[in-house]
């Protein structure tokens, strides 16, 4: 990964540590998809069983998505000696950090709800907007379980 003023090698790290635990958040992430795509196979109103998933996802992102991320900074705690030695400051290393959650937060939310809002067939302005207030939740969480 291309050296950015030390904004990426840490990132890349966790990258790689997500690979490396690929199958068990696989696993972590399959579940929580099933469950939230439940609600299409009742029926009904599409943009009620639309907002039904949406509320699943939610509950499932503060609920599942910090067990699903085990590699997350918190394995780093044995290095963090190294880390503060490294010539950046703090905020690179925390963005460094959570980077990768964050896309794998992100990622979860939207393709669930990209499923939900095909299957649904509501307004793509709905599932669009609806995506563009669910992505920032990642951020939120991952900055607040620090």
């Amino acid at each position: 990964m291309p050296h950015w003023r030390s904004v990426g090698p840490i990132a890349w790290r966790q990258f790689k540590l997500a690979w490396r635990y690929s199958g068990s958040v696989a696993v972590a992430l399959v579940i929580p998809r099933i469950l939230a795509w439940l609600p299409l196979a009742v029926g009904g109103d599409p943009t009620t069983v639309f907002l039904t998933v949406l509320a699943t996802v939610l509950f499932y992102s503060f609920v599942l998505l910090p067990e699903a991320a085990k590699f997350h900074c918190r394995l780093d705690s044995n290095h963090m000696a190294k880390l503060n030695m490294l010539l950046t400051g703090l905020a690179v290393i925390v963005t460094d950090q959570l980077a990768m959650p964050i896309v794998l937060g992100a990622a979860f939310q939207c393709s669930v709800l990209l499923v939900a809002g095909l299957s649904c067939a509501v307004s793509p302005v709905l599932v669009t907007g609806v995506m563009l207030l669910v992505v920032p939740v990642p951020v939120f969480l991952w900055r607040w379980t620090i």
